[in-house]
């Protein structure tokens, strides 16, 4: 969790994340176990919003070198 603020992965609010933070089971809360399929299809998302983040990094930093 960014910050120990309790905002979640990019700000989303509490128990929005995987599970593996210190949040894990805090309020009573227990996630259920993710299937592999269901594992899978998260990962796969993960991948895609790391990849949008990437590019947008790269647009980035060709704009500051073209400076």
């Amino acid at each position: 969790m960014p910050n120990f603020d309790q905002t979640g992965p990019w700000g989303g609010g509490l128990l929005t994340g995987r599970g593996f933070g210190s949040c894990y089971g805090s309020f009573g809360y227990k996630p259920r176990a993710l299937s592999s399929q269901e594992y899978l299809a998260a990962l796969n998302q993960e991948e895609k919003d790391l990849q949008a983040s990437l590019k947008l990094v790269r647009q980035e930093k060709a704009a500051l070198k073209k400076k």
